[in-house]
């Protein structure tokens, strides 16, 4: 029997920035293969950009192939043409298009009309991998019903979760009782959605500033809130208003410390698609998230007992006051990122049992 090969390839980019989402979706599935794989090549490319990836296919007889993003629709298709028998997956990360909307608005610097080509672009890349690709591996249940199962092509999809990797898995933490923070964790990179994180954050802070405890029995004045609100990121250079009721903390560097120590993460905006690797990572250490409803609905359904709308655009500030009661409550989902890393370990290793053929020769 021919030794089977792996081909993992991934955009360079993803590796700038360890705190990225992307990043840490992609490692995880990276560490999977390193320890089940004895023929695993990973390679990096800056674009779609055929000659950074031959050298990979070089004796190969069975190959399995798994790119990240579907921004590479060239690639794709070479892959396929000269690998006929190949298996391809893709990983895709976001509903493409509407991403590129969401980080730049219709009324980018460039103007509507470069809007509207970078959303056809993308869009044709997506249509490329459904039609070459043996599976589509998308981040979100809700994407895999809305866009890809309604998108012409021949590939199988799948819903491959996110989940917390093996360097972000919590520690025994503090009691979820004393735990006393509610943060929001922006990307330091400031673009549309991000800044819209921080800014529905900040109004979230004020507003729960005004939600006191109950009343002191002697004095009869409202108590003082236990939970403090936080950002973190290097958010220097972001001219953001001052505000008393949140403290920015800078990066953090301890990560998976810092979510033990947190009651609550915030993702409040609206923007942005894909999967928020932030939700289940906060989950993961045993954190209830405040969503924006839009967000909640786009989710995966076993999420749900730990997330908590907030729609800011929609309540009233007072209405916030339900907020720390719910925070009371004893986690309900304890065992959900085991159950999501279980999925995917089941779906990549159900492709890597999949048997290939011999190739074509590389021209």
């Amino acid at each position: 029997m021919t030794a089977r090969t792996l081909v993992h390839i991934i955009p360079a980019g993803i590796f700038d920035n360890s705190w990225q989402g992307s990043w840490k979706d992609t490692v995880s599935r990276i560490r999977y293969f390193e320890s089940r794989v004895g023929d695993y090549r990973q390679v990096r490319v800056i674009d779609d950009d055929l000659a950074q990836c031959r050298v990979a296919f070089e004796a190969c007889n069975d190959v399995h192939v798994l790119i990240e993003y579907s921004t590479f629709p060239k690639i794709v298709k070479w892959i396929r043409q000269t690998f006929p028998s190949a298996f391809i997956a893709v990983r895709a990360h976001n509903i493409e298009p509407l991403q590129h909307l969401d980080n730049h608005g219709w009324r980018p610097k460039r103007g509507t009309l470069w809007m509207l080509y970078g959303m056809a672009r993308l869009m044709w890349g997506d249509l490329a991998c459904k039609r070459h690709a043996d599976a589509i591996y998308s981040i979100s249940e809700w994407e895999k019903k809305v866009y890809w199962n309604r998108m012409f092509g021949a590939a199988r999809v799948e819903w491959l979760p996110y989940y917390c990797p093996d360097h972000l898995r919590p520690a025994p933490s503090i009691g979820f009782e004393v735990r006393s923070r509610i943060a929001c964790l922006p990307s330091s990179s400031e673009n549309r959605k991000s800044r819209d994180l921080v800014e529905r954050f900040l109004t979230f802070a004020q507003r729960m500033a005004q939600v006191n405890g109950p009343p002191n029995e002697q004095s009869g004045q409202a108590g003082k809130s236990k939970y403090e609100c936080v950002v973190t990121g290097d958010l220097s250079s972001w001219n953001l208003a001052q505000t008393e009721s949140a403290r920015f903390t800078g990066m953090v560097e301890d990560l998976s410390g810092f979510l033990s120590s947190c009651a609550a993460v915030a993702m409040l905006s609206p923007l942005g698609y894909g999967f928020k690797t932030t939700v289940e990572d906060a989950i993961a250490h045993g954190c209830y998230v405040l969503a924006h409803p839009a967000l909640a609905r786009r989710c995966p359904s076993a999420l749900a007992k730990a997330i908590i709308p907030v729609d800011l655009d929609a309540v009233a500030p007072r209405s916030l006051s339900n907020v720390p009661v719910q925070l009371t409550e004893p986690f309900p989902v304890p065992q959900v990122d085991s159950e999501l890393r279980g999925i995917a370990w089941r779906i990549l290793g159900g492709a890597l049992s999949r048997r290939g053929s011999s190739t074509t020769d590389i021209r």
